[in-house]
């Protein structure tokens, strides 16, 4: 994939996209955005800080959490992913008409909340 050029991968891709945008979060807000666990998320955030591109500092409203930050030597890197990430989407998307996007969207956005309660109803078990 494009993103294994830049060494990163795709669970590293998704947690920088989403502190680009935003500015800064959580782990637990970034765990629900990306959509894994908390730990999962911070060995993310441990190999991107390694690597200087990401910096967590303390969270001034909670002494406990960290606040993870997409550092400025990730900023270059993110705008070349995000070009990249937009000639992948048209490839995936060519000769798929607009209409035909909308009902995959969603169809697949259905099957996600069906997972979701599926896997709320077994823990609950």
């Amino acid at each position: 994939m494009h993103a294994k050029r830049h060494d990163l991968t795709l669970p590293q891709w998704r947690v920088l996209a989403q502190l680009a945008a935003s500015g800064g979060l959580t782990q637990a807000t970034l765990s629900s955005l990306v959509e894994t666990d908390p730990m999962t998320v911070s060995g993310v955030l441990d190999r991107l800080e390694t690597r200087g591109l990401v910096v967590r500092t303390a969270d001034a409203n909670d002494s406990r959490a960290k606040i993870a930050s997409a550092a400025p030597s990730a900023l270059k890197l993110i705008e070349e992913l995000k070009v990249l990430a937009v000639s992948v989407s048209e490839d995936a998307f060519a000769g798929v008409s607009e209409s035909e996007r909308t009902l995959l969207v969603s169809a697949l956005t259905k099957v996600s909340q069906n997972l979701s309660g599926h896997l709320a109803r077994r823990e609950d078990q």
